[in-house]
Formats: structure tokens, C-alpha cells, sequence
């Protein structure tokens, strides 16, 4: 039986395949949901996109893979998501391999207790475009072909998979990351942390924050991110000046990014992995075959966040535990709040995450937020307490090497194989993998044409690697990073 797609099989939200099958599109498809609710899941589809279930900040997939026995074919059509959708929803996949985009404990809300994987599933003939984050992207799948595609305008990376066994790639081109971001990552941070701080006016506006400017309410606080995404949104919908945080000068992503991403199980957030071990699940039996990366290009921005435990500086699986964060683990940016003489410097977002802080009360209102009671009635108040002397004396400790939301950078990278097990990639031609980061952070300002992290039985075969560039030299066609054991490179 062959199912059809077309566009309005997606009018209303993700299209989600669980039952077995050959799914073919008969249409270019252009993921457009909900364009009357801000592109979000309605109340009343909570039991179809159920925000414990992986919904809770949104649509995080045009397609979501939650069955075995799949065969996704293209037909030689383009999936892709809006202009507007693409401004609005900025973490997104256009085809997710598992039920939710994170396993359970892991990401930056509560994505939910459970996780269906994706097995034995092709796709095929076709292209990928325009996507926030990933154009193929899962956890846990198994027995798993991607195949005849093209990818385009994607930000972070082409195909990010976690926890995969018995996987091909083959005949593959990823033709580079999107050269028309517009937006730099406070515009998401403030996107997402929205609805917390709405929570909030909800249950009572008057609330008061105390500025050193001046008070504001809570509600004040909320009408002032509004106004600043609506102007900014308008900029970018229907052109005109725009002068506020928001605006991306480059245009190229302002964070590390990859082509192809192959990683054991779990986020790939973290700083490179050690040598896998018994315990090491996924990322095994892996063929990569006649595959072409090209233009891996971004201009990645180091955010100095804070926290005052040295002690707990240390690397996680979880968002938020080792630096000051916002409600979905974005880091509390203190350098973009404080002026020249370590005082409090109003700003939209520092504002927002700080009122979320003071009077969030439960999940549903602060979610990850942890910023300290100091920070939030002392500092922010007054022009008697420095900052800047608070972490010379160590009161405070700043941390450094991370990206807006906690991750830590590790440079942009072709094909990226972290704790891979018999992988064999043949025929491969990466070109151009630039990265314009003037970080101080030696690892979040390289560039590499193929990374191999705490891997074991790696074979690449016929490869050709070229420009490969950093502007501050950190620049190498291959690395090894951690031990890795029985690597093949021909």
C-alpha cells in the first residue's frame, strides 16, 4: 500500500508515522502549521503533540519516524520548512527518527519519560531545504538507509545521528549551512522563554522587578520582549531598518556547525567524548559511501556565562547544572547586562530570564531557570555592587568555551565520529569547512575536515579534503581526539 503525501497532510502540525508502509510525496512540501497560533501546537491537539511526549516547545518535526518498516520516499521532491516557520520555531528537524527529539532525562525541557526508536526505515530520492537545526536527525535508530538526497540551508547540520546501529548514507550530497540566518540566538532564547514569563503575568503582572533604571512589572518586562521580537519579525518578514539585539550582521550561523554528525547515545552537547566502552551504546555499524560535504560555514560566538560553585564546573548530560541559565538552558549572557564598570545594563533578554528567577514558582514557570537570589535582588538593583569584582575575588566563577546554550563548542566539523564502533566510510570529498569564530577557546574557533573521538575500527577510503580554514589557524583535514583504537585512514 502506498500512502501519499501532500501538503495538507501537514497543514495542522508534524505528520506522525506509526504504522508500517511506503510513504511517497506527490508535492513539493513546505512545513506551514498552525500559521494562526505562532506555529504552535493548539490546545486542543494536546493529545496528538502532547507536550510530555516531546511537544513542549513546539513542533520539533515535520516527520517524525515512531514505527518500524518505513520506507520515506522523496519522489524527487523538496521537504522544507517556511520562511516563517523557519523565523519562529528555531529547533527543529525536518524528518526526527524517534518519537521525541531527546531520550528522556536529557535536553532542555522535559521532553518526556519515554522514547519510541525508529527501525528498519529507508529514505530516499530527494532534497532537503531550509530548517532551523537538522534536515535528518534521531536517537536510538536501527537498520536505518538515507539515500539519493540532497541537503540545503540547514544551520546546525545535514544528518545528526545519536545511538544508531546498522546504518547506510550513501550517494549523499550536504551542500552547506544557510548563508541567510538572520537572527543571532538571543532572538530564540527570548522566543522560548516567552511562554514561562507569561505563566507569570498570568497569575498576577503587578509583580516587580527592581531595576537600578527603575521598577518594572513583570508585565512590563513581558510587553517589552514582545514588542522586541514583533519589531524584529517584521524586519525580517516585510524589510525595513532594524537596529535592536536581534539582527545578525554575517548572516551565517553564530555556532559550531557540522555536515554529517554520527555520535554514541545521547546529546552531542558536551566536550568530545573518551573512548567508548562496553557500556557505549549506539553508533555502531555505520557505511558511509560516495557522500559530498561541502561549505560547512559558520561564524560561532564563544557566551561567557557564570555560576558561583567552582566545584560543580564540570561537564553533563543535563542543561543548566554547571552555569547560570533561563527557562530551556540558555545561558544567562551577564556580559551582554553589565556595563563597562560591572553594573547592571538593562536588556530585554537579562531582564526576562532574571523576572522568571524571581517569581517563577513551579516548572511550568522557570523550567530550567537557577539564577541566583544575589544576582537577581541585589545586583540588578543598585550601583553598589560590582560584578566585576565579584569574580576577580572569585565570589563568582566565570565559564568559558560554551555557545548560548550551554554546549560546549567544539569547532565546525565535515563528518563528526564521536565514540563510533566499525564505521567505514568510502568515497568521500569534504570541501570547505570555514570557520570565522574569534573565539579565544581554541576548540570552538578550528576547523576539521573529518573528527574521530574515542572511536574503535574506523576505515575511511578514497577521501578528498579541501579548504579547510579558520581565522585563527586552528585548521586540520583529519583529527583524532581522545584515544581511539584500530583507525584506518587510506
Amino acid at each position: 500500500m502506498i500512502i501519499t503525501i501532500k501538503n495538507d497532510d501537514l497543514k495542522n502540525g508534524t505528520y506522525i508515522i506509526n504504522k508500517p508502509g511506503l510513504y511517497k510525496l506527490v508535492e513539493d512540501i513546505i512545513f506551514h502549521p498552525n500559521p494562526d497560533n505562532n506555529f504552535q501546537p493548539k490546545e486542543e491537539q494536546s493529545l496528538k503533540y502532547p507536550k510530555n511526549k516531546g511537544y513542549v516547545l513546539g513542533f520539533f518535526a515535520a516527520f517524525v519516524f515512531e514505527a518500524e518498516n518505513i520506507i520515506f520516499d522523496l519522489n524527487g521532491h523538496t521537504l522544507q520548512c517556511s520562511k516563517q516557520f523557519n523565523l519562529k520555531q528555531r529547533f527543529f528537524s525536518l524528518i526526527e527518527l524517534a518519537s521525541s527529539p531527546f531520550i528522556p532525562k536529557q535536553g532542555p525541557a522535559n521532553f518526556g519519560d519515554s522514547i519510541v526508536f525508529a527501525k528498519n526505515c529507508v529514505i530516499k530520492n530527494g532534497i532537503f531545504g531550509l530548517t532551523p537545526h537538522h534536515g535528518i536527525h534521531g536517537n536510538g535508530m536501527s537498520n536505518i538507509q538515507i539515500k539519493n538526497l540532497l541537503f540545503r540551508d540547514y544551520e546546525v547540520a545535514g544528518i545528526s545521528l545519536n545511538g544508531g546501529k546498522n546504518i547506510i548514507i550513501e550517494k549523499c550530497k550536504l551542500c552547506g549551512t544557510s548563508q541567510d540566518v538572520k537572527m543571532v540566538s538571543s532572538y530564540s532564547q527570548c522566543h522560548f522563554g516567552l511562554p514561562f514569563l507569561k505563566k507569570i503575568v498570568a497569575r498576577d503582572p503587578n509583580l516587580i522587578v527592581n531595576i537600578n533604571s527603575g521598577p518594572k512589572t513583570v508585565q512590563q518586562i513581558y510587553d517589552d520582549v514582545e514588542n522586541e521580537i514583533n519589531k524584529f519579525d517584521n524586519y525580517v518578514l516585510h524589510g525595513g531598518k532594524y537596529k535592536g539585539i536581534f539582527k545578525n550582521k554575517s548572516k551565517i550561523m553564530d555556532d559550531n556547525v557540522y555536515g554529517i554528525a554520527l555520535n554514541s547515545m545521547g546529546v552531542l552537547v558536551n566536550n568530545f567524548k573518551n573512548i567508548r566502552t562496553d557500556e557505549t551504546i549506539g553508533n555502531e555499524n555505520i557505511y558511509l559511501k560516495n557522500i559530498i560535504i561541502e561549505n560547512t560555514f559558520s561564524k560561532p560566538i564563544e557566551i561567557l556565562g557564570l555560576f558561583k560553585n567552582q566545584e560543580t564546573l564540570i561537564s553533563t548530560d543535563a542543561y543548566g547544572k554547571n552555569e547560570y541559565v533561563g527557562p530551556v538552558g540558555d545561558v544567562f549572557d551577564f556580559t551582554q547586562c553589565m556595563d563597562e564598570n560591572g553594573f547592571y545594563k538593562e536588556d530585554v533578554l537579562g531582564n526576562m530570564q532574571l523576572a522568571i528567577a524571581m517569581y517563577g514558582k513551579e516548572a511550568a514557570e522557570r523550567g530550567t531557570c537557577n539564577i541566583d537570589e544575589f544576582l537577581c535582588n541585589t545586583w540588578i538593583t543598585g550601583y553598589d555592587v560590582n560584578l566585576k569584582e565579584l569574580c576577580n575575588n572569585e565570589t563568582y566563577y566565570i565559564v568559558n568555551g560554551q555557545d548560548s546554550m550551554g554546549h560546549v563548542m567544539k569547532g565546525n566539523i565535515g563528518l563528526f565520529i564521536s565514540q563510533g564502533l566499525n564505521i567505514n566510510v568510502e568515497n568521500i570529498i569534504i570541501n570547505g569547512v570555514i570557520n570565522l569564530g574569534t573565539s579565544q577557546n581554541t576548540n570552538g574557533s578550528q576547523s576539521i575536515g573529518i573528527a574521530i573521538c574515542g572511536s574503535k575500527d574506523v576505515s575511511i577510503k578514497n577521501k578528498l579534503i579541501k579548504n579547510i580554514k579558520s581565522s585563527n589557524s586552528y585548521q586540520e583535514k583529519i583529527k583524532l581526539i581522545n584515544l581511539n583504537e584500530n583507525i584506518s585512514i587510506y
